[in-house]
């Protein structure tokens, strides 16, 4: 049996940590022997994603502010001691570290996947980028955007081609369609009791982390448009961060603060319950690598609203599957926001459209055989 070690910062109650347990689970389906090493901080309650699959996961604690020597120390004395045939490491920081941990141990097959695009990050972050690319034996992105961003090309991985090992390729995040859809029909009489507690007006929804790059203040920017031109309407926001009080200050200064419902951080189960009873999913990111709370909620059979950016782009057919509009455009977003409010039947039209786009796209079924023919290629190249 061919054991992998899949190395990631953090186990916190994030999307880079369900599509790690998303990969997890793809590999040991197909008869791998998996260990996660989270080196940082971690929640108990994500440990449990892992183990309750019967994950095996290495807590190593080390302190943000280990330093560098001693953390690649500690971490290729691990893969020495483990001996993993493929080591594949998350790239976050700190990325570069583990893979030349990795190289150092002399594990045969190194494979990482980057989740952001290039654009956001200075010169510094490229040349480490560039480093770890010619240290690897492949690189993953999570979407073309972000494979374009980092390395001037892209191509979606085909599992069927039979082709050799790409230097780099795509493949596309995860969605659990199947239990997304599990959530959503269940407890319906408890959503409908919850749904009526936050008025009969229309529901906007977003959701993530409350920092700047999530955009949760331009359609804070938008409400006393959207409550004048359609009354009632309120805004939930699931999700907690640093942002916080600045944002609640915004809306208390647009006089706004009673139409909206902070909802706090939620787990992966309770956000798709509360983004079950939206009429409309907002995703007004600055930049995304590839859109996870979009996909989900076009899963869900929402309509979405989403920044033009990066992944999002990839993920949502504008006008099709959901609406794009340029990032940071509080007017255009208010504008589209209102069409789709006063306007039912292209929202079930855009909504049909998302979901079934998400089931050929980027179902879990569709990454597992990615990840499979993946990995076999790896395992065969020389």
């Amino acid at each position: 049996m061919n054991s992998v070690i899949v190395g990631i910062p953090c186990l916190l109650n994030g999307g880079t940590e369900r599509q790690t347990l998303a990969l997890a689970k793809a590999l040991c389906q197909h008869g791998y022997n998996v260990t996660v090493v989270c080196y940082h901080e971690h929640q108990p309650a994500v440990v449990d994603w892992f183990q309750k699959a019967a994950i095996r996961v290495v807590l190593l604690d080390l302190a943000r502010n280990v330093g560098t020597f001693r953390f690649i120390r500690r971490l290729a004395a691990l893969f020495r001691d483990e001996r993993p045939d493929i080591v594949h490491i998350q790239y976050i920081q700190p990325g570069l570290l583990p893979i030349i941990a990795a190289r150092i141990a002399k594990v045969r097959k190194i494979l990482a996947t980057v989740h952001q695009p290039a654009h956001p990050y200075g010169w510094r972050a490229r040349l480490l980028f560039r480093l770890a690319a010619s240290l690897v034996t492949c690189f993953t992105c999570v979407s073309e955007s972000v494979e374009k961003s980092w390395f001037d090309s892209s191509r979606v991985f085909d599992p069927q081609a039979g082709d050799q090992l790409p230097r780099h390729c795509t493949i596309y995040n995860a969605i659990d369609v199947q239990r997304i859809d599990e959530i959503v029909n269940r407890d319906k009489e408890i959503r409908f009791h919850a749904r009526l507690k936050q008025g009969h007006g229309p529901l906007l929804g977003v959701v993530g982390r409350l920092r700047a790059e999530k955009g949760q203040g331009h359609v804070i920017a938008a409400l006393p448009v959207l409550r004048e031109r359609i009354p009632g309407t309120r805004l939930l926001i699931i999700g907690d961060g640093p942002d916080r009080q600045k944002l609640e200050q915004q809306a208390a200064d647009l006089g706004v603060a009673d139409a909206i419902a902070w909802l706090g951080e939620k787990s992966w189960e309770e956000t798709i319950f509360w983004m079950g009873m939206l009429d409309l999913l907002v995703v007004p990111s600055v930049f995304e690598g590839f859109g996870l709370v979009a996909a989900e909620g076009m899963a869900i059979g929402l309509p979405v609203v989403a920044s033009g950016v990066d992944g999002l782009r990839e993920v949502i057919e504008d006008g099709v599957s959901g609406r794009l509009v340029p990032p940071g455009d509080v007017d255009a977003l208010t504008l589209v926001i209102v069409e789709l409010l006063e306007d039912e039947a292209t929202r079930k039209v855009l909504g049909a459209a998302g979901s079934d786009r998400v089931w050929r796209l980027f179902s879990k079924d569709s990454f597992t055989i990615s990840v499979k023919a993946l990995y076999r290629n790896l395992l065969e190249t020389a």
